[in-house]
């Protein structure tokens, strides 16, 4: 059966008026009419084809080729693919490199052609690849053959799609969902970009030249839940040019603003400067307003780690040269992808985990990656920390305490056996700190003291309380706040009684408080209690030489000999007060007695 002339041309018409309305044709003609065009929808030329006199192309009804096949493929029309219709005004296979003046019609993949071979869905023997020119042929005889991942690249999907970027220009597709049915997830309605599922969907798996990121959301430090769903990915990723050859980036203080995106055009894994332009992206969320107002943005509720802008504006790593990233390898930027990190805090590199039970990959030893002999930082403490740590010997002090060493326990070689623990960042914010200000300003908040010179800080520690992240060690510690200053607390560091018998000429003399680091080195010096290796005068500008010129060593504090014990390094400022036959000095004199 076909459709008279006279029926023919009342198609036509209703085709036409459909188009017009937005309005499906089969529920124009209605009743034995609109089952007979769902049925019969290719059997006339007519149908298609205004045979006498068209003006357009091949004598089709309609301009666009696909606004013809629109009138039966569209929202509730009869015709349909796997259930799926076509809303419309959707611009047909407009996704990746098809965009406008580029998009293909639904005459680029169906023609009459495919009614004279065997392939299904009028889909011609032979396709035109636009991209290397020429007619390849096609097989397609069921939905394996979209993509069917042999070496002949004759699947109508990858007669022009490959395996490049985004999977163009000649040649197969066999890491791309070989033999899957590609319009699963690249649908019609969508212009064949894909749609419908979550982004986990495909970045499950490596995708052109993107890594598979899924399964980074279940490492021990990520952003957003674990694993992400498109809501979490959104926060971040501006999708307005999805599958373009760049990751794009909202500024998420001006929100839908595809303008103010941060755009990546190469790998800021590898690249510095790519690196570096993720800086401002980063600090628009970890602001006090967090995602322009919303602290909280990602579906587990994980309020956002606030960074002071001002504050980094002038930070060391911020303000050296080159600056130091959020974003990088652990050199040229701390903190790896978003997606997650082996390390806690997202510390770079990502893939690298933490080695237990040391740890040292994402505490002490990720600031020694660049605190070290060959930089980029410009201050080496590796070295420092390096040589073999030196143990008190014999008791000392109130406490007996023989877990002191010569450096702060921040390794875990030294937190073994004293049982303390601290880290770089308890004294040290790498967000804040400068030059003129290397400390946090207050280690221990929850005692109330807020210090204001450096011995403050010190005693922040050292008066017996410790911030919740500092572990004490074994054997209390001596309480140095409580003898420190004056009014005979018991150093008496303001009560001298003019016996000190000080070298003239540095600055030092009775009454004064001599600072915590007059004495100390806060890292690791080599000498027992961290005594520094080299004593200055009082303004810090000139070093002292010992009494007879003698080492500062203190190595060894229960053996009566000048250069391994502390006779030596108290002797580079007082003169003639011992003999030099006198035992360690630190067996009378240490905190908590009148020194």
């Amino acid at each position: 059966m076909s459709w008279g002339p006279f029926e023919g041309a009342r198609v036509t018409a209703v085709l036409a008026t459909a188009l017009s309305l937005g309005t499906p044709a089969a529920s124009l003609l209605g009743g034995n009419a609109g089952t007979a065009l769902a049925q019969r929808i290719h059997d006339t030329c007519d149908y298609c084809h205004n045979l006498h006199g068209a003006a357009e192309a091949q004598l089709t009804d309609y301009l666009r080729a696909e606004d013809l096949c629109m009138s039966c493929h569209a929202d509730g029309a009869p015709a349909t693919y796997n259930g799926e219709t076509v809303p419309k005004g959707v611009a047909v296979h407009a996704g990746g490199k098809h965009t406008p003046p580029d998009t293909t019609s639904c005459r680029d993949c169906h023609d009459h052609e495919g009614e004279t071979g065997s392939n299904l869905a009028l889909i011609p023997v032979a396709l035109d690849n636009r991209y290397t020119g020429g007619l390849r042929a096609v097989v397609f005889l069921d939905t394996t053959d979209f993509a069917d991942g042999d070496a002949t690249y004759d699947g109508v999907c990858e007669v022009c799609h490959t395996t490049t970027d985004y999977h163009r220009q000649g040649g197969g597709m066999p890491a791309h969902n070989a033999q899957r049915d590609c319009p699963a997830c690249h649908t019609h309605a969508s212009g064949f970009a894909p749609a419908g599922g979550a982004c986990t969907d495909c970045h499950g798996s490596i995708k052109g030249s993107r890594r598979a990121v899924v399964a980074e959301f279940d490492r021990p430090s990520h952003h957003a839940a674990s694993p992400a769903d498109t809501l979490d990915c959104v926060v971040c990723h501006d999708q307005s040019e999805h599958q373009q050859g760049n990751v794009r980036l909202w500024n998420v203080d001006d929100p839908g603003n595809t303008a103010a995106a941060t755009v990546l055009t190469g790998d800021p894994n590898a690249s510095s400067a790519e690196a570096a332009s993720l800086t401002a992206f980063c600090q628009a969320c970890h602001d006090a307003d967090g995602a322009n107002g919303d602290t909280t943005p990602f579906t587990d509720g994980t309020t956002v780690p606030v960074v002071d802008a001002p504050a980094w504006a002038l930070a060391s790593h911020n303000s050296s040269s080159p600056p130091v990233s959020c974003y990088g390898d652990g050199q040229f930027g701390c903190h790896a992808s978003g997606h997650g990190s082996e390390k806690l805090k997202l510390l770079a590199p990502a893939a690298v985990a933490p080695t237990a039970p040391a740890n040292a990959e994402e505490e002490e030893g990720f600031c020694f990656g660049c605190h070290d002999t060959d930089g980029p930082a410009g201050t080496d403490l590796q070295s420092l920390f390096s040589p073999a740590i030196k143990w008190v010997t014999d008791a000392v002090g109130d406490y007996n305490n023989l877990n002191l060493n010569d450096r702060h326990d921040v390794q875990y070689s030294a937190q073994a056996t004293s049982g303390a623990k601290l880290e770089c960042t308890d004294c040290h914010d790498p967000h804040t700190a400068t030059s003129s200000q290397k400390v946090v300003l207050d280690p221990d908040p929850a005692d109330g003291n807020v210090p204001v010179t450096m011995d403050d800080f010190c005693l922040d520690c050292h008066d017996g309380s410790f911030p919740s992240t500092v572990t004490a060690p074994t054997t209390q510690l001596f309480d140095v706040s409580g003898t420190f200053l004056g009014s005979n607390k018991g150093d008496g560091m303001a009560d001298g009684d003019g016996n000190a018998t000080l070298k003239a000429g540095y600055g030092w003399g009775d009454n004064q408080v001599v600072a915590c680091l007059s004495c100390h080195d806060p890292h690791a010096s080599g000498n027992l209690f961290h005594a520094v290796d080299v004593v200055y005068s009082m303004d810090g500008s000139t070093p002292v030489p010992t009494d007879g010129g003698g080492s500062y060593s203190i190595t060894n504090n229960n053996i009566d000999q000048a250069d391994i014990n502390s006779y030596s390094w108290c002797n580079t400022c007082h003169t003639g007060s011992m003999g030099a036959g006198k035992s360690n000095c630190f067996s009378c004199h240490y905190h908590g007695t009148r020194w």
